[in-house]
């Protein structure tokens, strides 16, 4: 669903539940991981088992999603934020697809950066990149 807007870098994206979400390059977390990593790229991610849409990420750099950032997850709301609260391995939630409870990812830190994110299972989840 793309409305018209003044701004060309606008796209309106339907979740799941029928809500729009608005994502403009404006969006974009700029900070010094996405400096050093490259350009950003916004994905919608699925479960691969039942299709279902499982968030909406910000990708920064090239190369496979092997980990999902807390602080880079844009939508649902309920996943937003995570990282700013107490963020403790065990005793977090895993990332499972409300659709059919498939396990997506796991909690983890990111030692070398010490940043909180889900360690993603291979062949788990696929995304679609969103156009800006």
């Amino acid at each position: 669903m793309l409305k018209h807007k003044q701004q060309a870098d606008i796209q309106d994206i339907e979740d799941i539940a029928g809500k729009e979400v608005i994502f403009s390059q404006r969006d974009f977390k700029r900070d010094s991981y996405m400096k050093s990593r490259g350009e950003p790229k916004m994905l919608q991610l699925f479960c691969n088992h039942c299709d279902k849409y499982l968030m909406t990420y910000q990708k920064d750099g090239p190369g496979e999603l092997k980990r999902c950032y807390l602080d880079r997850i844009h939508h649902p709301k309920e996943l937003v934020g995570l990282h700013k609260k107490d963020f403790d391995v065990k005793t977090s939630a895993d990332l499972n697809c409300e659709g059919c409870e498939q396990k997506i990812g796991q909690p983890m830190i990111y030692e070398p950066e010490k940043r909180p994110a889900y360690l993603m299972f291979k062949d788990k989840s696929h995304f679609k990149t969103l156009k800006l």
